[in-house]
């Protein structure tokens, strides 16, 4: 008699069993916007509270915070990449708990950065 499969008992592999049904282009798509949102809520700050308002006028941007944000988005899109579409293309991607955990990431990345947007409205930080 054959055991009747279970129900994971853990959250994370739930969700990773949701990534692991997602296409291939929807996982390239979600791992850019998750890469594209840690940007965002790094960016934000940098480029409008500590870098100052003049720094971005007249069509000039400050080298230095560019170039870091460039970084941050290339690392956080690799390692999307690596857990959520995998490198190798002999061998059939399987989906993990890095897959998983990815995807929770971005979720929290994206909640923190809509407060964001919503404070810096409310005192007039963007406007």
């Amino acid at each position: 008699m054959a055991k009747a499969p279970t129900r994971p008992s853990a959250r994370i592999d739930r969700i990773t069993r949701r990534v692991a049904q997602m296409s291939r282009p929807t996982r390239i798509v979600v791992n850019m916007l998750i890469s594209l949102t840690v940007v965002g809520l790094i960016g934000l700050p940098i480029m409008f509270l500590l870098a100052g308002s003049d720094t971005v006028e007249g069509g000039g941007v400050a080298a230095v915070p560019v170039t870091i944000l460039a970084l941050i988005w290339l690392v956080t899109y690799g390692i999307g990449w690596w857990a959520m579409v995998g490198f190798d293309t002999d061998v059939e991607w399987v989906a993990g708990r890095p897959a998983g955990w990815m995807l929770v990431f971005g979720v929290m990345v994206f909640l923190i950065f809509a407060l964001e947007i919503i404070l810096s409205l409310l005192f007039g930080f963007v406007l």
